[in-house]
């Protein structure tokens, strides 16, 4: 007969806590030898070790700051103990200090962010940053959920569409300061200006508080940019690649060393007459060829001095790629005895483009004491393009196009444009905590944001198909236009913060005063022999003879102008906070004066004007926390109510007394 043995296994359970206090000791750890099975003490006292064989076992138990405790208990079923440790009598620690830095640039940082955040905002942090292929802001930012981007001609992303909003609604901030634009035209920011890699994070703010400013119901983009590390930390990278374009197709580039930064105009005054002698010929010549390789290149650098209270980083980008694209556009028309439009011609466009991006940052923080810091940041972005367009424009309305036999009238146009757009800023800010529920910060800035497109040219073709092979026929005009324009912003902020009965209340304001000026000059020219034939009385462009049709170029226009504007802001706001709710609001007002004048106002009937105008906006924002362990899932926004509806009363007023009106927003 077999015999079928066991070994039955027992637990020991109990609590540890302290001698004196009876508080539990979480964190001790409880071990039974010769087993050497072991336990923590949990939040709640107490400890389970499982497994225990039937038999003498020694019982150690220790905790940082307490005597050990050892006992030989004799286990023979499950065991329950109740241990108390003495403190160590020579060992009473007089002080503990305890000191923490965040990552600010961590993912878990940025979900933190954006649960703690007074308005709807959605951040990308440092870390999918640097993993992101990404290059520029502009294309980083259509990773943010509700966000699309606006692209450019030559297929990359420029400007930032949030919630369906046009990019006038929106506006662009660097380190919670807002930047002037080098667009001639608009406020708004191209961010592709931007380099992806000197962010710390980018957050996007898709709803307004008071202490924001009221131009943007859109959103807010604000670029955070890298701070000092607690150590030392050295950051490179080099990266190289190829477009895959160039593969099939050949790059096209200008000669940069004949382009003139000054028109005759700019150079030799004002009534100087231009001759054909100041723009040079071969500008008008292209080269063919595969381009170099894209090189994308970064260095950070940053420490902190001083037992911690001074910290430095400095950081740098510089990118240089060549992009290209190839487009067809059709243009259609309506005649009256047709139903439906007749495609006219089609226009194919070769684009190739070199871009160099070059970012510089660089950051100082220093805390004076436990209570003050301050902190001076400067970037300084700058984008340089070189683009030469090849259009090919094919007439299918004329009498002479023929697919079947390959005929078609032509036109040949090819356009040279450098571009070269800059933004500087440079913010002092301090923050103050004068009492534990009182603190003061303040800002000093200077921004100043330039573009610039000289010797733009443009030089036009016929052309003509027969029997599908296509070639130049006619020249029939070129032009060269310089344009360049700058925006200067210089601003004061300043806020207080004081938490009053559970209320945390806030108030500040902001004084800009911008200056803007754009300059347009553009000169016409006309073929001396309108029948010079291709390949018979010119092979290349710079084989033509040209007349210069405007020797003072063409000024008198209204993009030649100086403008101004002074902005003075105010609010106040309060927050209150419960368990489950969350309440925002205030109000918040605005003074604009603004004044233009043209610099040649031939024929105009106003040369210069301005005008003044407030707005008043009061918003409201609420949170609701549906569980305890669940964000805020429901926001309301309200902004410029009151304006708003003043605004459509008087357009109601005026349409009672008026029949003919015309309210322009």
């Amino acid at each position: 007969m077999a015999h079928i043995g066991f070994t039955q296994n027992f637990q020991l359970h109990g609590s540890v806590a302290d001698q004196q206090t009876g508080e539990p000791l979480v964190g001790a750890v409880v071990r039974a030898v010769p087993q050497g099975v072991y336990d923590v003490v949990g939040l709640d006292g107490n400890f389970r070790i499982k497994g225990l064989k039937k038999g003498t076992h020694t019982i150690k138990v220790s905790y940082v700051g307490y005597q050990s405790f050892e006992e030989t208990i004799e286990i023979s079923q499950h065991t329950n103990r109740k241990i108390q440790l003495k403190p160590h009598a020579n060992q009473t620690l007089e002080e503990v200090v305890v000191s923490a830095n965040s990552d600010k640039s961590s993912e878990l940082a940025a979900r933190s962010a954006e649960r703690n955040a007074l308005q709807l905002m959605n951040i990308v942090s440092g870390k999918a940053i640097e993993i992101s292929p990404d290059l520029t802001v502009a294309n980083l930012v259509q990773r943010v959920s509700g966000i699309s981007i606006e692209r450019n001609s030559n297929g990359d992303g420029q400007y930032a569409i949030m919630r369906g909003m046009d990019k006038r609604y929106n506006y662009t901030l660097v380190n919670g300061i807002k930047i002037p634009s080098p667009d001639n035209k608009y406020r708004y920011v191209p961010l592709d200006i931007f380099p992806s890699e000197l962010l710390g994070r980018l957050e996007v703010s898709k709803s307004l508080t008071p202490d924001k400013e009221g131009d943007a119901v859109g959103g807010v983009i604000n670029m955070v940019m890298k701070e000092a590390p607690t150590q030392l930390e050295l950051k490179a990278n080099l990266a190289t690649g190829y477009s895959e374009l160039f593969m099939n197709r050949s790059f096209d580039s200008m000669n940069k060393s004949l382009i003139h930064t000054q028109s005759p105009y700019e150079a030799y005054g004002k009534t100087y007459s231009a001759t054909i002698q100041d723009f040079a010929k071969g500008f008008l010549d292209t080269k063919s060829a595969s381009p170099m390789p894209n090189i994308v290149a970064g260095l950070s650098a940053g420490n902190r001095y001083m037992h911690n209270r001074l910290g430095v980083i400095l950081a740098g980008s510089f990118q240089n790629t060549f992009r290209g694209s190839n487009s067809d556009f059709y243009n259609s028309t309506v005649y009256d005895t047709e139903t439906t439009s007749r495609i006219t011609s089609l226009a194919q466009r070769n684009y190739s483009e070199q871009q160099q991006r070059l970012g510089l940052h660089a950051k100082l923080d220093f805390a004076l004491n436990s209570r003050t810091k301050l902190q001076w940041y400067n970037a300084f972005m700058n984008l340089q393009n070189w683009q030469v367009r090849q259009t090919k424009t094919t007439d299918f309305s004329s009498g002479g196009y023929d697919p079947v036999a390959g005929n078609a009238g032509l036109g040949f146009s090819t356009r040279l444009r450098y571009t070269r757009q800059s933004i500087f800023n440079s913010t002092l800010q301090a923050k103050h905590q004068l009492a534990t529920n009182l603190s003061v910060n303040w800002s000093a800035v200077y921004s100043l944001a330039t573009n610039a497109v000289p010797e733009n040219t443009s030089v036009n073709f016929l052309g003509k198909r027969e029997k599908f092979v296509e070639t130049l026929t006619y020249p029939t005009e070129s032009a060269r236009r310089w344009e360049h324009n700058n925006d200067q912003d210089i601003a004061l902020y300043a806020n207080v913060n004081y938490l009053f009965k559970g209320i945390d209340w806030s108030a500040g304001g902001l004084f800009r005063t911008k200056q803007r000026d754009n300059f347009y000059n553009n000169y016409i020219f006309k073929p001396i022999n309108p029948f010079a034939l291709y390949q018979t009385d010119y092979k290349q462009y710079s084989d033509l003879s040209w007349s210069l049709e405007n020797p003072r170029g063409t000024v008198a226009s209204a993009l030649n102008y100086k403008a101004s504007e002074q902005i003075g802001a105010a609010y106040i706001m309060g927050k209150w906070s419960s368990k489950e709710w969350q309440i925002i609001t205030g109000i918040r007002t605005e003074h604009t004066s603004q004044g233009y004048d043209m610099l040649y106002p031939l024929g105009e009937l106003r040369p210069s004007g301005t005008q003044d105008y407030w707005d008043f906006l009061p918003s409201i924002h609420t949170k609701y926390a549906l569980e305890h362990n669940q964000t805020y899932v429901s926001r309301i926004s309200v902004l410029s109510i009151a304006q708003d509806f003043l605004k459509l009363c008087q357009g109601k007023l005026l349409m009672k007394n008026s029949k003919n009106v015309v309210i322009q927003t």
